[in-house]
C-alpha cells in the first residue's frame, strides 16, 4: 500500500523523452503545474532520433531552448537522394523555404541533447516536477480527472490529475491500460544502425549531412550527427540480430558501402524493428496520447520525433483551452481529430512512400523515379512544394488550423472568454487593470477584478526588455495571453494594427482567441509606430471587417489615434466607420470629455473603452456612474501594475546594493503568501 497521500496536480506527463519533456516545458512556462513521471532512473542517453525539421525548431525557439540546441547540433542546409554507386539523383536546397520559415534547414542533433537542455530549464520552474524511477502501472479515467497508479499503490493512486499526456513510447503502458488499440503492421525488415567516426565525405565528396541511398538490396540512409556518421541499412530476412550485429558483418557491409584499406571505426550499433502503427484514438477522456505512444513509423524522413513534438504542442494548446473554460470533451476530440489526421494523411503516408521508393526493385520504375527527382530538384517551384511537405511545414499548418477550428467549437460549447466578458459589461463600467504575466493576473483576480488588460507595451517590456516600438508580435502576445487566461481571467489583449493586412489580422484574431483572449484591440497607428501617421481609413476598415469575420466569441475593440493627429472631426469619422465595420467597442485615444463620450456613444450606437494610462500623465479618480451614463463599458489601466512592480523591484535592488538587505515595505508580499497565491491559482 502506498502510504503517501495522493498528489493533486493539473497535468501528469508520462515519459521523459523529447515529446514529454517539450510538453512539460510548454505547460510550465504557461504557469500550469505539471509532473513528469519517468520509469528510468535518469534521462535516457539513447540518441535514435537526430533530425529536427524547421517547424519543430520554431516550436523549440518559442520555448526558449532553440539556441542551446543549435549550439550542440549541425545545420544541414540541404539533403540528397543518391544511388548505390554514390551518384547524386537530387540535391534539395532547404534555403528555398526562407520565405516560409525562420529556420530554412534541418538541425542534426541527438534527441537526448534536447531532453538534457529541457530538464535544466524545468529545474528552474516552480510549477514543474520531474520524478525518475516512477513506472506507471495503469491509469483510470474519471469524469473530471485521471488517476495515475505507480507500484505499491492500493486503492488510492499516487497522482490525480486533470489531464494526462501519455508519451511513454510504442509499448505505452498508459495506452494499453486504457484498451486503446495500436493498429497497423510491423514491417518485414529490421533496421541496422551503425555509427562510425570515419568521415564519409572522404569517400563521397559533396555528401550532404543527410543522404538517402536507394537500391533494391542495399538501400539506406547516411546521416551526420555531431559525434559520428550514422549508417542505417536493412537487415536481410533470415539474419538473426546476433549475426547482423557481429563486428565482421557490420564491417563487411560498410566496406560494401565504400571500400577502404582500414577497418571502419565503429562507435555503436543497434537493431530495431520497424512499425507502421497508429493508435485507434489519440484521446481517451482526459488522457492525450502523443509521440511514439500514438504513432510509430519507419525513420525514413526523420518524421517520428518531429511529429511527436507537434503532438506535444497541440496537447498543450488543448489543455490550456480546457483549463481556461472550454469544454474538455470537445477539446480532447479536437486534439484527436487534428493530430490523428496529420499522422495518417501525412506522416504515415510519406514514410510508407519513402520506404517503397528506396527499395523499389523494378528497373523501369526506378528510372522513372530518378528522372522525376532530378526534374523536381531543378525546378525551384516544384522543389519548394516538395520541401514544404518533407519538412513538415505544410502538415503542421494544416493540423494547427484543424485544431483551431475544433477549439473554437469547444469554446463555444462552454462559455467562451468573449462571452464571459460580454456578460460582465453591465451599466456600470468594468475596470480592467493591466496584467503583464501570470502572477499579476492572479493578484488582479485576488483583488476582486473580473477582467484584465494585456498591453503590447507590457509584453514588450517584460518579455523582450524593449520599449513599446512594435517589437512584440503575435507569438509573444499569444504566449502571454495563454498564461493569463490559464489563471481564469478574461483578458483584453492589445494587437497593435493586427500585425499585417486583413489576412494577417484574421490569423491574429484566430491565434488570440485560441490562446484564450476575451477581446482583441486593434488600433490605426501605422507600424512601426508613429504618433503622426495613421493607417488609411479604407485599409483599417477592411482590417476591422476581417477581424469580425474571423472571430467566434471574442469581442473586437477598434481604437483610433486620430484625435491627436487630425483632430476631433476625423476621430469621430473614423470611429463611426469602425462601428459600421462591426467593431463591438470603440476607443478614441485621449477622448475623456463626458459630452464628447456621450456624443460618440449615441452617434455610433457602440459602447466605449476609456484608457486611463499613466503613460499619459497623472490620473484623477473617474466618476464611474457618470462614465456609465456616457456609454463607457470598460475602463483600462494598461501599465499601472507594470509600473508598480518595476518601481518596487528597482527600490529593492537599490537597497540590496547599498545595505545588502532587501528593501522591505508593508506592501511587500511574504513568500508564504506568494506560494499560497500560486497554489490557489484557480479558486477564484
Amino acid at each position: 500500500m502506498n502510504p503517501s497521500p495522493t498528489v493533486e496536480t493539473d497535468v501528469v506527463v508520462v515519459g521523459a523523452g523529447p515529446v514529454g519533456m517539450v510538453a512539460a516545458l510548454s505547460l510550465a512556462r504557461n504557469g500550469v503545474p505539471v509532473v513528469v513521471l519517468e520509469a528510468g532512473k535518469e534521462l535516457s542517453a539513447e540518441s535514435r532520433a537526430s533530425t529536427f525539421h524547421p517547424p519543430t525548431l520554431e516550436i523549440l525557439h518559442g520555448l526558449g531552448v532553440g539556441a542551446e540546441l543549435h549550439a550542440k547540433g549541425l545545420i544541414a542546409r540541404n539533403f540528397q537522394y543518391r544511388d548505390r554507386h554514390g551518384n547524386v539523383l537530387a540535391d534539395l536546397d532547404l534555403g528555398l523555404l526562407a520565405d516560409d520559415t525562420a529556420f530554412p534547414y534541418r538541425l542534426q542533433c541527438e534527441q537526448n541533447k534536447l531532453t538534457e537542455i529541457v530538464a535544466a530549464h524545468l529545474e528552474q520552474l516552480p510549477t514543474a516536477s520531474l520524478r525518475f524511477g516512477a513506472e506507471v502501472q495503469r491509469v483510470e479515467r474519471g469524469s473530471e480527472n485521471v488517476s495515475v497508479y505507480l507500484p505499491g499503490d492500493g486503492r488510492e493512486p499516487s497522482y490525480r490529475a486533470k489531464w494526462v499526456i501519455a508519451t511513454d513510447g510504442a509499448s505505452s503502458t498508459v495506452r494499453k491500460s486504457l484498451g486503446v488499440a495500436f493498429e497497423g503492421v510491423t514491417l518485414p525488415e529490421r533496421f541496422l544502425v551503425a555509427s562510425t567516426t570515419f568521415d564519409l565525405t572522404e569517400a563521397f565528396p559533396g555528401l550532404a549531412l543527410v543522404s538517402y541511398v536507394s537500391d533494391p538490396q542495399e538501400w539506406g540512409v547516411l546521416l551526420r550527427t555531431p559525434k559520428h556518421w550514422r549508417v542505417l541499412m536493412p537487415v536481410a530476412e533470415g539474419t538473426t540480430d546476433e549475426q547482423a550485429l557481429a563486428p565482421e558483418t557490420i564491417e563487411a557491409r560498410l566496406q560494401q558501402l565504400s571500400a577502404r584499406p582500414e577497418p571502419y571505426p565503429l562507435d555503436h550499433a543497434s537493431i530495431y524493428a520497424v512499425h507502421q502503427r497508429v493508435a485507434a484514438t489519440f484521446a481517451a477522456g482526459r488522457v492525450l496520447i502523443a509521440g511514439d505512444a500514438a504513432h510509430a513509423n519507419n525513420p525514413l524522413g526523420g518524421m517520428g520525433m518531429n511529429s511527436g513534438i507537434h503532438d506535444a504542442e497541440a496537447a498543450v494548446r488543448v489543455i490550456l483551452a480546457a483549463l481556461s473554460g472550454a469544454d474538455p470533451d470537445a477539446c480532447a476530440a479536437a486534439y484527436d481529430h487534428a493530430r490523428r489526421s496529420a499522422t495518417i494523411s501525412h506522416v504515415q503516408a510519406t514514410t510508407k512512400k519513402n520506404y517503397a521508393d528506396m527499395r523499389e526493385s523494378d528497373t523501369e520504375a526506378r528510372h522513372q523515379r530518378t528522372a522525376a527527382l532530378g526534374a523536381m530538384a531543378a525546378d525551384p517551384v516544384k522543389a519548394r512544394a516538395y520541401l514544404l511537405n518533407s519538412s513538415m511545414i505544410r502538415s503542421l499548418a494544416e493540423s494547427r488550423e484543424q485544431l483551431a477550428t475544433g477549439l473554437r467549437a469547444a469554446r463555444t460549447t462552454a462559455q467562451a472568454p468573449g462571452r464571459q466578458l460580454a456578460d460582465l459589461l453591465t451599466a456600470k463600467p468594468l475596470i480592467a487593470p493591466g496584467c503583464h504575466d501570470a502572477v499579476s493576473a492572479r493578484l488582479l483576480q485576488q483583488a476582486g477584478f473580473t477582467a484584465g488588460y494585456l498591453s503590447g507595451a507590457g509584453v514588450s517590456a517584460t518579455v523582450l526588455g524593449s520599449p513599446d516600438s512594435g517589437f512584440a508580435g503575435v507569438a509573444e502576445m499569444t504566449e502571454q495571453i495563454r498564461r493569463i487566461a490559464a489563471a481564469g481571467v478574461p483578458v483584453i489583449a492589445d494587437a497593435d494594427g493586427g500585425y499585417g493586412g486583413p489576412l494577417q489580422v484574421a490569423r491574429t484574431v484566430r491565434e488570440y482567441e485560441l490562446a484564450g483572449a476575451a477581446a482583441i484591440q486593434l488600433e490605426d497607428q501605422v507600424h512601426p509606430k508613429s504618433k503622426t501617421a495613421l493607417i488609411p481609413l479604407p485599409d483599417m476598415v477592411e482590417k476591422i471587417r476581417s477581424a469580425v469575420a474571423a472571430r467566434q466569441q471574442m469581442l473586437v475593440i477598434a481604437r483610433t489615434d486620430a484625435l491627436g493627429v487630425d483632430g476631433l472631426e476625423t476621430a469621430l469619422e473614423r470611429a463611426q466607420a469602425y462601428a459600421e465595420a462591426g467593431a463591438d467597442l470603440l476607443m478614441v485615444q485621449h477622448l475623456s470629455e463626458p459630452k464628447l463620450l456621450t456624443h460618440l456613444n449615441r452617434s455610433t450606437g457602440k459602447r466605449l473603452v476609456l484608457n486611463l494610462s499613466e503613460a499619459h500623465g497623472e490620473i484623477t479618480a473617474p466618476d464611474l456612474d457618470l462614465l456609465g451614463d456616457c456609454g463607457v463599458a470598460v475602463v483600462i489601466y494598461p501599465v499601472s501594475g507594470l509600473l508598480a512592480a518595476s518601481g518596487a523591484i528597482r527600490d529593492t535592488y537599490a537597497a540590496i546594493a547599498t545595505t545588502h538587505v532587501p528593501h522591505s515595505t508593508e506592501s511587500q508580499m511574504s513568500w508564504a503568501d506568494l506560494t499560497g497565491l500560486l497554489e490557489n491559482r484557480r479558486t477564484a
